[in-house]
């Protein structure tokens, strides 16, 4: 089947980001090791702490705000909402140039969609950091783990993605640099395509695993 919709995870696919820099600035504000801030942050499915909690809409950003302080012992008054939110979003370190240009050459001949775990405060920052790339998703088609309520690998995010794509699964292909996420796409029929962040910086890879499928990059 003839691929008409390609979806695209964000983290370490359309940008590159790493929990360092948050978690080495959280354990300097809270005398805490990285070890213990990146636990207490833990957003596997298993966890009910902050992290996932606002990835998946359950607490406002404001309430994750208040909540992340509450548990690494932070006063409010030392950590103004406003400083919180920067220190958060400088997790995205920037955009991966060669994957937007990818996506600016399929825009307009394939429906292109983004399928993310993320919350509303990165979002906010991918927009300020790349607006011309996420513009080029689908009108609605910025598909978000606090937008459906579930995180990947659940099925109910990628099949809200196959909905608002109006594409049939074998006609979608689906990038992800993790391989679990990926494996999913095909289990509900998709082409999911595995995209080694560290090892395919000029994605290469990436486009000649889309051409095997026939898309033209």
């Amino acid at each position: 089947m003839a691929i008409e919709t390609i979806m695209f995870d964000l983290g370490d696919v359309c940008y590159f980001f790493s929990m360092d820099p948050v978690y080495e600035w959280f354990a300097k504000l809270s005398s805490r090791s990285k070890e213990g801030v990146a636990k207490i942050f833990d957003d596997t499915p298993e966890s009910l702490g902050p992290d996932r909690l606002h990835n998946t809409g359950k607490i406002s950003s404001l309430g994750y705000y208040e909540r992340s302080c509450e548990a690494l012992g932070i006063s409010q008054n030392a950590l103004s909402f406003f400083e919180f939110a920067n220190l958060w979003n400088s997790l995205i370190l920037g955009p991966n140039k060669p994957v937007c240009d990818l996506i600016n050459s399929l825009y307009g001949r394939y429906k292109l969609l983004a399928v993310s775990n993320t919350d509303p405060l990165n979002m906010q920052q991918a927009w300020r950091l790349m607006p011309k790339t996420l513009s080029k998703f689908e009108q609605g088609g910025i598909v978000t783990s606090y937008g459906v309520g579930v995180m990947k690998p659940n099925h109910l995010i990628y099949r809200e993605a196959l909905r608002r794509s109006g594409s049939k699964a074998g006609n979608c292909a689906y990038i992800d640099d993790k391989a679990k996420y990926a494996a999913v796409a095909n289990e509900l029929g998709m082409h999911g395509i595995v995209y080694d962040t560290k090892n395919d910086l000029d994605a290469n890879k990436l486009k000649q695993d889309l051409m095997s499928l026939g898309v033209r990059c």
